[in-house]
């Protein structure tokens, strides 16, 4: 054989190793970027959930601060009680009631001359609506926005004095 064809077939086979060599070492480039890509990516998801769950537990804890805060408001609004409201009317309390703010009101039944459900049956709508505004008044703007942290809704429970009957407006914090 000629010292030519020997030389070609000499490069042609260091020509192909070459060849080998570099896809292989292209294809490892390429396993190992894939690879740093998905570690990329995982890294990603691991600190959005991260964050996720600090700004969960943040929540968590302002949460329990207002809720703490407006146990504290009830202690202080019982020690005031009983407040008479009207004539026929007194507050004994409040209390909180599955995660809601609960008043508790006595009427005087013999001076309405009507039990506790047939005076509400007559008049819980324009009671509501005025507790409702009273609610939206700049008095009650900071007791309003603690319930609103807590997700405390109110309920106004009336309990006649002589029949024991209960009558409930409720109010959530989508109607103030």
């Amino acid at each position: 054989m000629s010292t030519i064809i020997r030389f070609m077939r000499h490069t042609a086979a260091a020509a192909g190793l070459l060849c080998l060599t570099l896809a292989l070492a292209s294809c490892s480039d390429k396993r190992d970027q894939g690879k740093e890509a998905k570690e990329y990516i995982q890294d990603l998801k691991r600190q959005v959930k991260e964050k996720r769950q600090a700004e969960e537990q943040a929540e968590k804890q302002a949460q329990q601060e207002a809720f703490d805060q407006l146990q504290r408001e009830v202690t202080a609004f019982n020690a005031k009680c009983p407040v008479a409201i009207d004539p026929v009317t007194t507050c004994s309390g409040c209390d909180i009631e599955n995660g809601d703010l609960c008043y508790y009101y006595v009427v005087d039944e013999e001076s309405v001359g009507v039990s506790v459900s047939e005076a509400m049956t007559e008049g819980a709508e324009g009671i509501k609506q005025n507790l409702i505004n009273t609610l939206r008044g700049a008095q009650t703007s900071e007791l309003l926005e603690l319930c609103r942290q807590c997700g405390a809704n109110f309920i106004y429970r009336y309990g006649g004095d002589t029949t024991g009957e209960v009558y409930d407006i409720n109010i959530s914090l989508d109607e103030i």
